[in-house]
């Protein structure tokens, strides 16, 4: 009986996996809700960060939308890279509006709702719309 476990993970994954976790940290986001976020089973970014599962370039693209940088976000090495839209309202960025889940476990709850619900609006006006909707509530304090 051989001793020989799974195979090492390729060095290109490994930095892909590293810096996915990495730009979810860096925007305060639970892995669970980015699960939500990109249409997938829940655990999906877990293993994907651990390595249990490859990311593709379908999930690849979708994270990068998700995560709010480009595809080469995933590849870069340097660690100063955010892969923020640096000319965007600061009020925009998610890391602006981020919200400590484990203090507040409803609105988690609600959050995911609203992540789920977005997630099956197909059409791009629609989702544009919703943006704003919710951005002029956030800016109004939802008077």
């Amino acid at each position: 009986m051989s001793d020989v476990g799974p195979p090492a993970m390729d060095p290109i994954d490994a930095r892909v996996a590293a810096r996915l976790r990495q730009r979810r940290r860096v925007l305060g986001l639970n892995s669970r809700l980015l699960d939500v976020l990109i249409g997938e089973p829940p655990g999906t970014v877990a293993r994907f960060e651990s390595g249990r599962r490859r990311v593709g370039a379908a999930h690849l693209f979708r994270l990068s939308q998700a995560l709010q940088t480009d595809v080469g976000y995933f590849f870069a090495e340097d660690d100063e890279d955010t892969g923020m839209d640096h000319g965007s309202d600061a009020r925009d960025s998610p890391a602006a509006v981020t919200v400590d889940i484990k203090a507040s476990p409803r609105l988690y709850a609600e959050a995911g709702r609203l992540a789920e619900a977005f997630a099956k609006v197909n059409d791009p006006e629609v989702r544009a719309t919703v943006l704003a909707l919710v951005k002029t509530l956030r800016d109004t304090g939802g008077r």
